[in-house]
């Protein structure tokens, strides 16, 4: 899967979830120059029920892309690792690969 796809299913899900809401929580997306490390983050703030009252909920919920996970989408995980170690005699035994998405309250 890769970024753009990524990202999309997440607004889709937080949408769906109600609380994905339009402007002023837009998600900020960052690229980091140095290491081309892209970072989605979004902030929300929900009123509390009626019954917790004066309490209110904020989030912020983000998620990291580094190079490798963009290389990975683009090809299997053992052709990127036969890319940076050189083939070996015998396979190398590679786990599925998953993407952290951070929730703080």
């Amino acid at each position: 899967m890769r970024y753009d796809e990524f990202r999309d299913q997440l607004q889709d899900a937080l949408r769906d979830a109600g609380l994905f809401l339009p402007h002023p929580y837009n998600p900020t997306e960052t690229i980091d120059l140095s290491g081309t490390r892209r970072r989605w983050r979004l902030y929300v703030i929900r009123s509390s029920p009626p019954s917790a009252e004066p309490f209110h909920v904020s989030a912020k919920i983000a998620f990291h892309w580094s190079p490798f996970d963009a290389a990975r989408s683009y090809t299997c995980e053992e052709d990127l690792l036969t890319e940076l170690l050189g083939r070996t005699r015998r396979p190398i035994n590679t786990a599925r690969r998953f993407t952290r998405v951070d929730l703080e309250l």
